[in-house]
């Protein structure tokens, strides 16, 4: 999971987003049946101030910065 955090950490310093394919996410998750994966990447983004602004069980999960409300 940090590997994953890091390499998303790193992405957002230069780009709006980071796109993980699904086959990523069931590495760092394997025993997480995929529709209880969802809910976990989504507070694993939350615990690192990024959000899901996309997600799909074929395409993957797009991360995003959690930006604060104004």
């Amino acid at each position: 999971m940090q590997t994953l955090a890091r390499e998303i950490e790193s992405a957002l310093q230069t780009q709006k987003c980071c796109f993980v394919r699904p086959e990523e996410l069931q590495r760092v998750w394997p025993s997480v049946g995929a529709e209880h994966r969802e809910h976990i990447v989504r507070e694993f983004a939350r615990e690192h101030g990024w959000r899901i602004f996309s997600y799909s069980r074929m395409l993957g999960a797009m991360f995003v910065r959690d930006t604060p409300e104004p």
